[in-house]
């Protein structure tokens, strides 16, 4: 995976986190402009089942809208791997408040 990714139907405008598992960045929805994240793994060719923290994230994708949940919107194939894309919910990143990400 290269700095920036290129998803049919995203845009990508900023990359807010870096670690040696993924990337994550922000952008939006080319059809509609809804601010999102999108998630991105560096190892392309994990299994399935260590895909976004050991599926944490594929099984919120099951939970309906509930309040103070990020919402995930889909989980995308990209290359090898996948990209799962979130809800952009207007908070401060821990780097914006120059604190390094868990």
């Amino acid at each position: 995976v290269g700095t920036f990714v290129n998803i049919d139907g995203y845009q990508v405008a900023e990359e807010i986190y870096n670690s040696y598992r993924k990337l994550v960045y922000q952008g939006y929805q080319e059809i509609d402009s809804l601010p999102l994240f999108i998630k991105v793994l560096k190892n392309l060719y994990q299994s399935f089942s260590k895909v976004f923290d050991s599926g944490t994230n594929t099984q919120l994708l099951k939970i309906s809208t509930r309040p103070y949940i990020v919402q995930n919107y889909s989980l995308e194939r990209y290359q090898n791997s996948y990209v799962l894309v979130m809800e952009d919910f207007g908070g401060t990143s821990l780097k914006q408040w120059g604190l390094r990400g868990i």
